[in-house]
């Protein structure tokens, strides 16, 4: 894109790069909880049904909630 397109309409270089660098954090936390949801996949395909109550899990179930509320955090300060 023609970057005279966002200095007419107000916008900063800094505010670009603050958007490229706030869209790689979102990119790189959707990365680590895919990455992470597939090794609970794997987790529970080896260990069988029974580890369903497992501590671990439970605290990586406590990680995701964590992660997702910073996302959440981070878009309502975009706004």
């Amino acid at each position: 894109m023609d970057n005279d397109f966002f200095q007419n309409e107000g916008v900063s270089d800094k505010q670009i790069a603050e958007i490229a660098f706030l869209g790689e954090a979102f990119g790189f936390l959707g990365d680590a909880l895919t990455t992470f949801s597939a090794y609970l996949a794997l987790q529970q395909i080896s260990k069988g049904p029974e580890s369903a109550n497992d501590p671990d899990k439970l605290e990586m179930q406590q990680q995701i909630e964590y992660l997702m509320k910073e996302v959440e955090r981070l878009k309502k300060q975009q706004r």
